[in-house]
């Protein structure tokens, strides 16, 4: 057994059911079933009776219960003890960190140290397990050991520049980055009939919207932030994005 499978059974034992425990862990229902089938094989007992209003809890998943809450106290206590006040490191992509730490000021600088990368390298660096906390835009991979602890939006909405001139014929701006949703967003629901160009950076891309080059769809705070940009619609938008903790 590993870690994780204490907290799908300590999630499965409080939630007494398979799906509303893979619904908080942010799990697939069968790899919850799949990862308790295996527990009770390991430790050589029935843990709960299922039944079609749930799971009931045995004698054995009772003890068991009570041994996994030690065993998560206890890692818990000795993963603080060994941190030993160092400073806690965050994975990030650019724009998340922009709007996370510069805007929002959720995260103080001196506390934590950042590590920030393209959304292409999230999930290889969520399997490495070397950061404590991860932001971003989608699900990590199921085999990571990290649980997400919130769930927040971004607004967004088309952005132009305030000096543009014709703007119906300027261009969309769009994130090379495949994995940007920024990108995935304007591909999918936005069609202005103009060309498609593709940009390396978002700091790129905001520099060329400001400088009447082109537009694209943006996060709503950089209109407080970036001089000269305004909307160049109605249409709202959202950029959905997770934290992750590791275990």
């Amino acid at each position: 057994m590993n870690l994780n499978d204490f907290l799908i059974y300590q999630k499965l034992y409080e939630e007494k059911s398979t799906n509303k425990d893979a619904k908080v862990l942010g799990y697939a229902q069968s790899n919850v079933t799949m990862r308790l089938k295996q527990i009770e094989k390991e430790y050589g007992a029935q843990l709960f009776v299922r039944t079609s209003r749930g799971l009931t809890p045995t004698i054995a998943g009772e003890k068991f219960y009570t041994h996994t809450n030690k065993i998560l106290i206890e890692t818990e206590n000795i993963k603080k003890a060994l941190k030993n006040k160092q400073k806690a490191s965050i994975v990030t992509s650019e724009n998340l960190f922009d709007y996370l730490i510069v805007y929002q000021e959720r995260y103080a600088l001196a506390e934590y140290d950042f590590t920030i990368v393209k959304t292409t390298e999230i999930n290889r660096l969520a399997d490495q397990a070397q950061h404590d906390i991860i932001f971003s835009y989608t699900e990590l991979p199921t085999t990571s050991p990290y649980k997400v602890i919130a769930k927040g939006e971004m607004n967004a909405s088309l952005m132009i520049a305030i000096a543009a001139e014709q703007p119906n014929s300027l261009p969309l701006f769009v994130n090379k980055d495949k994995t940007c949703p920024f990108r995935k967003k304007s591909l999918d629901e936005i069609d202005t009939g103009n060309p498609i160009h593709e940009i390396d950076s978002i700091r790129n891309i905001i520099s060329l919207v400001k400088a009447s080059q082109g537009i694209a769809l943006l996060p709503d705070y950089l209109l407080e932030q970036e001089a000269g940009l305004e909307k160049a619609g109605t249409e709202a938008y959202a950029i959905e994005y997770q934290i992750h903790e590791l275990l």
